[in-house]
């Protein structure tokens, strides 16, 4: 498993043939060298997930982690994985949507809500009318001061200032009560 996740790194940084290949006008090469690299990934992706469904064999919680402060979204990060979360990271509202329509589902967005050119409350409004976001729970953090009834698309709204580790309990417990009442209206039986 070691040896994979090496792998796996020194795959993920750019290899000096792809760049080669990108500089001498080379898409055709470059693009072999890609695809290479994404099979690879894929097929560590699949063990990965295999090693992890033993471990986590309710499932692993997913969060899409939305910030523009590099640090900020950083230490956020790191309070999330400390609780056996699985965080994708992303700096503004359009990586975010990308994420959404190009990878697995997330179980939670946490977004800002002031970003700029996609905010969060754009966001919000994506998720929340396509098929993408059918079942994400979202929370926001924000500086501005707004009622949670003014929200009413939010499963949660936490202040800016909020500490990673308050963050990191909230959306575990937001993610504890939705699983639980996922189980308890799918063990209900059908009239």
């Amino acid at each position: 498993m070691r040896n994979l996740l090496d792998c796996l790194n020194l795959i993920s940084q750019t290899t000096p043939q792809t760049q080669d290949a990108v500089r001498a006008a080379e898409p055709l090469n470059a693009l072999e060298l890609v695809e290479q690299i994404q099979f690879a990934a894929l097929s560590a992706a699949a063990m990965l997930k295999q090693e992890l469904n033993s471990q986590f064999p309710d499932g692993l919680a997913r969060v899409l982690l939305v910030e523009p402060d590099a640090v900020r979204r950083a230490e956020i990060a790191d309070q999330l994985r400390s609780v056996d979360i699985l965080v994708a990271e992303v700096s503004d509202g359009i990586q975010a949507i990308e994420y959404l329509y190009e990878m697995p589902q997330p179980d939670v967005i946490i977004t800002d809500l002031v970003m700029p050119d996609c905010d969060g409350w754009e966001l919000i409004n994506v998720a929340r009318t396509s098929r993408v976001g059918l079942g994400v729970l979202m929370v926001a953090v924000t500086n501005h001061a707004t009622s949670e009834r003014a929200l009413p698309d939010l499963d949660l709204l936490m202040p800016k200032q909020v500490c990673a580790t308050q963050l990191a309990t909230q959306v575990r417990q937001l993610i504890e009560r939705q699983s639980s009442h996922t189980r308890r209206t799918s063990e209900k039986p059908l009239v």
